[in-house]
């Protein structure tokens, strides 16, 4: 490691001679001058660490030669030395810009104190010096994460508008859709009840015996066409919801009451695939919910068809009701099939979606749950779900609470 170059500028000779040599001592490479022009120059073609300058010089006085110190670039540390202890000279000395002020002595202690006041010098430079890199690079640091987070603001105002512009056309294409279909229902529903009509007709026809393959017939005519009708009735359900034209009775419901309902309507299905039903249900009563019946009965229905036509032969679904933050009543039906992929839990409330089910054996038009979420928010509850891919799933509603006074 290089030794530090320390520079005194020191007319008396035999003085700047021993400042040198007590300041080799302490590892410092020292040079001197007697006079200010001298030491200007000197500083001017060499680079040093500090400056001793003597106050009482011949031609230039040690505050000139500080004043020129201060304009160079970059300007070493200077100590200015003086004989006499003089206060206003102290302070000018200060004032120009002297890193500290000493009274000239020729003892050991003078020699020491130099040394000492030389090395807190350059540890106060060294500091500052390290402390304006950290600045700097914290600065660069904050300039690159400015720009960073600018750019990802741009992308995700991007995202976000693109993502507005997809949920408006989708909105849009839903609406035409369910426009459409409510119109084509209406059309439909006509010779639709007019097919279920004969075909009932037919089956408790008394006066001539069927064969076995007509009363099959007559059996799929009557299963196709009443699964037809549930279906144009869903999307007439969720055109009058869109529309704002469901309407509603509400009351105060026993949420665990209208759960043994769902359970009763749902076993026969749940039965036919092995699926067990499981009621979770807490001790005690809990406070009722003020909905539409029928409509929460639907909702709930919803639910648990869907838990049985995508859970797994021999599976299981639970049912559970519970207080939530002393304010909530949430219903919950949860099943043991192959859950939903991650990336399709944002489609799930949305209506004609089918979520990867449209090319399997299981009918429906992907509307269920939408007409679930129309109802729900309707009654000034909420839905919700959580999914596991090769699990499970849980839909759940939420109602609030009514409290008795």
């Amino acid at each position: 490691m290089s030794q530090q170059k320390v520079l005194c500028i020191e007319d008396d000779k035999a003085l700047a001679r021993l400042v040198q040599i007590r300041l080799e001592k302490h590892g410092y490479a020292v040079d001197t001058a007697t006079n200010g022009k001298d030491g200007l120059a000197m500083v001017e073609s060499a680079a040093y660490e500090a400056v001793t300058v003597d106050y009482k010089m011949p031609g230039m006085d040690g505050l000139e030669v500080l004043r020129a110190l201060v304009k160079m670039e970059p300007t070493p540390p200077c100590i200015m030395v003086s004989g006499a202890g003089d206060l206003n000279v102290a302070l000018e000395a200060i004032h120009l810009g002297a890193a500290d002020y000493m009274i000239k002595e020729t003892g050991t202690v003078f020699f020491d104190l130099l040394a000492n006041t030389i090395e807190t010098i350059l540890e106060r430079k060294r500091l500052i010096q390290a402390k304006a890199e950290a600045e700097e690079a914290l600065q660069k640091a904050n300039d690159e994460l400015e720009i960073r987070v600018e750019e990802r603001t741009r992308e995700l105002t991007e995202e976000v508008a693109e993502r507005k512009r997809a949920e408006k056309k989708a909105e849009t294409a839903n609406r035409a859709k369910s426009a459409f279909l409510s119109s084509m229902s209406h059309e439909l529903m006509t010779p639709l009840n007019a097919i279920l009509g004969f075909g009932q007709l037919l089956e408790s026809n008394s006066k001539e015996q069927l064969s076995e393959s007509q009363v099959e017939w007559i059996d799929k005519i009557l299963n196709g066409g009443q699964e037809l009708y549930d279906l144009i009735r869903k999307i007439l359900s969720f055109s009058e919801i869109t529309d704002g034209e469901a309407d509603f009775v509400p009351r105060d419901v026993d949420a665990m009451g209208m759960v043994g309902d769902g359970l009763v309507a749902t076993r026969t299905d749940a039965d036919n695939q092995g699926i067990k039903l499981i009621l979770d249900i807490p001790d005690g009563e809990l406070p009722k919910i003020r909905i539409d019946p029928i409509r929460g009965n639907e909702i709930l229905l919803i639910f648990l068809s869907n838990a049985v036509l995508y859970n797994q032969p021999g599976g299981e679904i639970r049912v559970g009701v519970s207080l939530e933050n002393e304010d909530w009543i949430r219903i919950s039906v949860s099943d043991t099939g192959q859950g939903i992929p991650n990336k399709k839990h944002d489609k799930v409330f949305l209506p004609f979606q089918r979520l990867g089910e449209s090319n399997t054996a299981i009918s429906g038009a992907g509307i269920g749950l939408a007409i679930a979420k129309g109802l729900t928010e309707l009654m000034n509850g909420c839905v919700g779900f959580e999914s596991e891919e090769g699990k499970g799933s849980t839909f759940w509603m939420e109602f609030p609470a009514v409290h008795m006074e």
